[in-house]
């Protein structure tokens, strides 16, 4: 007690002191609450809408088959029931004007009851040719009230009216397929039910517990079920959506588990931040710990005292930490629309960060508070540590720094040339993860040893603004420990941000620049039936914004051999070569191109069977040379003669589309798809390809940019606080520098160009580090994914972003302990006891 007391005592005299473990906790503990919670918020909603076709019903009923008038009179017919609902669900294709998506068509029935969304405007379909919309599709489509629309659910186009919109479907998860309602009328002329399966909606009489029915609905739909391997299930509305929910929120671990990593990346940010502001904490009360000693303190107690001055910071930061997650939760769940579902707010997601919280801020004060225990009164009397203990403590840190650089570099070199000592596939990986850690730790561990070089030299170039720029280093190097530290922090920021970027990057150039060699055309179309493109097609993909040049060509399909189809196009090589990154192979009429493969050569005889479009029968075959080039985009390339001699006539089924590098992959992939139709052409372009890789690269890359934040706000507290401390451990030497003539300017001046200098330290390791880590995890990810080796990229704007980013983080830092060292009268400063 009398060590929770001092701890109190010692919180309440000087509150702002551990202001910045509080912030720096509290950030962390946030991210992580946001992490798992907005996740969870957001999956939930997903769920939710999944189930929004079961409307208000009761109980639902799924009969694996298309719904038949026996089953639905057997359910009506079980005494308790009120009403019973056919409620049919299909994907189908829409096209409006020119424009294309993909669609799920659901039941909305007589009943308003069961209505399956909220109608915003208009009114419900009632006929076969009526349909309503939601809002993503009024955007995508380009549509509203009255639009005509044209929907393929497979079995034929049926011309609709739209007569309504609904809202789209809650939640940051929720997009895919366009959401329509259709009236059973639609369903049953068009007989779309057949793709689908059976489903009724059932409502009971009033003051009838749905799950009593149960079991009567159950032997109703066995008796009339006849048709064999067929079955029903029944079970309540309530049961339906909970299964619904937690089938989607299972498909949120994997996410949360991938945040909660970038959030641990935090957490760490801020154990160095709060490990540095505990070792000054406790600098400052070096003599107050000295005469607790002296006049009959223990050890333990001082210990047990100094824990629990960190347990309640770290509670107190964890607790704010909490509220800003759930604040920030709330907020995204407003945006996305899935506030209306409800905010998940898993315990785990809750207590786990709350512990994790106050866990590492005890851990992170262990040094400092070690340090302060196992000296004696006499020495902790001292206003700095002994020159002996300094040199203990730079042996150690050279020793065990330099082991984790001996492994890290025998790891990484490991990983980049697998090949050497036998490893192969994922292996190679974890190695690279291992020694990538390794390295990390070592460059983390050694600042103190290089950090006060660097400062050195980067006090060279402030030395041109007079004696301000030499004081400032001269301040630095006096205390090297704290400046490394407060580096540190920064340099992990910066350095995680850099890693995922170059990776990023690097895994980008590779890939694409594998997938561009193996298929250098972007778009090459190609109509299932072998019939003619049609010249009004053709304009339309011109005119596509990011195509810039189009060439139709004959096409057809062929066996070459190896028992695949492949899509023989006839190339003239003086139209062909704007196509392709390099000039195509020197072809005769005795030749064909082909992609490289294994077990064929060039100059090897290859026999080509032209097959039928529409049942892909066998018809003439002829024997040609093979020539090798990736030009062949994995099809076949012959000359127009040729392929005129072999199909026995020309025609005009190819297409081939080039794009604008600099052009939105996914807009332009989007725009042809809409102009040509998936169920007419077959692509065996780049683009397709490139737009998964870009998404999930992009979404990488977002996903660091939301930790440069997190990591670079809490770095910012720690610079600010490492500043505002030195402010008030050197109040008197700033008063007499003041006293001596130094102006109010230079003195902010000062501090400011402190906050730079660690500023561009923590951003030159970071950026050299976090580069090189990246291009050794991409380079083991290509060794794991068969690519020979990677090309190292390095994303300029974005590296050169968060230098920048970190530079004005720590000259924000330095305004508030600027203003309080500049505005402290000299006389009141130099009578600080």
């Amino acid at each position: 007690m009398t060590s929770l007391r001092l701890a109190l005592a010692e919180l309440r005299t000087r509150p702002t002191r551990p202001l910045a473990v509080v912030v720096a906790v509290a950030i962390s503990v946030g991210f992580m609450v946001a992490s798992v919670a907005v996740v969870r918020t957001e999956f939930h909603a997903t769920g939710v809408a999944m189930t929004r076709q079961l409307a208000g019903s009761d109980l639902v009923v799924e009969e694996y088959t298309a719904p038949t008038a026996d089953v639905r009179a057997a359910l009506e017919a079980v005494p308790g029931v009120e009403l019973v609902e056919p409620s049919y669900r299909v994907g189908a294709r829409v096209e409006a004007d020119g424009r294309s998506s993909t669609a799920v068509v659901t039941t909305v029935g007589p009943d308003p009851r069961l209505r399956p969304a909220d109608l915003v405007e208009g009114r419900w379909p009632t006929g076969p040719s009526e349909v309503t919309v939601d809002d993503a599709a009024i955007e995508a489509l380009d549509t509203g009230l009255g639009g005509e629309l044209v929907l393929d659910a497979g079995n034929g186009a049926q011309p609709v009216t739209v007569v309504g919109r609904t809202d789209a479907g809650a939640g940051l998860m929720g997009g895919g397929s366009l959401q329509l309602h259709a009236a059973p009328a639609w369903f049953e002329a068009a007989a779309s039910a057949e793709t689908g399966a059976g489903t009724y909606l059932v409502l009971a009489d009033p003051g009838v517990d749905p799950a009593s029915l149960v079991a009567p609905l159950q032997q109703a739909t066995d008796a009339v079920v006849a048709e064999p391997g067929t079955s029903a299930s029944v079970q309540t509305t309530a049961e339906a959506v909970a299964a619904s929910v937690s089938s989607a929120t299972d498909g949120a671990d994997v996410l949360t588990v991938l945040l909660m990593v970038f959030a641990s990346i935090a957490l760490l940010v801020g154990a160095l931040i709060i490990a540095n502001t505990f070792a000054i904490l406790i600098a400052q009360r070096r003599r107050q710990i000295g005469l607790l000693r002296a006049v009959g303190g223990s050890t333990a107690q001082l210990r047990a005292g100094l824990l629990a001055e960190a347990a309640l910071v770290g509670l107190v930061g964890a607790v704010l930490g909490v509220a800003l997650g759930v604040g920030v939760t709330a907020a995204v769940a407003a945006w996305t629309g899935s506030l209306a579902t409800g905010l998940q707010l898993p315990v785990v997601g809750v207590v786990g960060p709350v512990l994790a919280g106050v866990l590492v801020t005890v851990l992170a004060s262990l040094a400092a508070i070690g340090r302060a225990t196992a000296i004696s009164p006499m020495e902790a009397l001292r206003p700095v540590a002994t020159p002996a203990q300094g040199r203990r403590a730079t042996v150690v840190r050279v020793v065990v720094c330099g082991l984790l650089a001996v492994v890290g570099g025998g790891l990484a070199a490991v990983a980049l040339h697998p090949s050497v000592v036998g490893l192969a596939g994922e292996p190679v990986l974890a190695v690279a993860i291992l020694g990538a850690a390794a390295l990390s730790l070592a460059v983390l561990g050694a600042a103190p040893l290089y950090v006060p070089t660097l400062v050195r030299g980067v006090g060279l170039l402030t030395r041109v603004l007079g004696p301000v720029g030499r004081m400032t280093t001269a301040q630095m190097s006096r205390n090297p420990a704290r400046t490394a530290a407060t580096c540190v922090a920064l340099m992990l920021a910066v350095g995680v941000t850099v890693t995922l970027q170059t990776g990023a990057a690097t895994t980008s150039r590779t890939l694409l620049g594998d997938i561009e060699e193996r298929f250098p055309v972007d778009f090459s179309l190609t109509r299932y039936d072998g019939a003619d493109v049609p010249p009004e097609t053709v304009e339309r993909l011109r005119a596509v914004d990011g195509v810039e040049r189009t060439l139709v060509l004959p096409a057809g399909q062929a066996d070459t051999g190896d028992g695949y189809v492949r899509t023989v196009y006839a190339v003239d090589p003086a139209q062909a070569d704007a196509f392709l990154p390099e000039p195509l192979p020197a072809l005769d009429d005795r030749s064909v191109v082909l992609s490289p493969q294994e077990g064929l050569d060039a100059g090897d005889e290859v026999a080509v069977t032209v097959l039928d479009p529409a049942d892909g029968t066998e018809g003439r075959t002829a024997t040609y040379t093979a020539v090798i080039s990736h030009a062949a985009h994995g099809g076949a390339l012959l000359t127009e003669q040729a392929f005129t001699d072999l199909f026995g006539q020309t025609n005009a089924a190819g297409l081939w589309l080039d794009a604008d590098p600099a052009a939105d992959a996914a807009q332009v992939t989007a725009d042809v798809s809409s102009v040509a139709g998936s169920t007419d052409y077959r692509d065996a372009g780049v683009y397709q390809q490139a737009t998964g890789y870009t998404q999930v690269l992009d979404t990488l890359v977002l996903i660091a940019t939301g930790l440069l934040g997190a990591a670079v706000l809490i770095s910012l507290v720690g610079v600010g606080n490492t500043l505002a401390l030195s402010v008030i451990e050197r109040t008197r030497e700033s008063a007499l520098l003041r006293a001596l003539g130094l102006q109010r300017r230079q003195l902010r001046l000062m501090l400011l160009l402190e906050a730079l200098t660690v500023a561009v330290v923590s951003a030159v390791v970071g950026v050299l580090a976090g580069g090189f880590l990246g291009w050794l995890g991409a380079s083991a990810l290509m060794g794991v994914l068969g690519q020979e080796e990677a090309e190292l990229a390095v994303s300029w704007p974005q590296t050169l972003g968060v230098a920048a980013v970190a530079l004005v983080a720590a000259a924000l830092a330095s305004v508030l302990p600027g203003r309080r060292a500049a505005t402290a009268p000299p006389v009141a400063a130099l009578a600080v006891e």
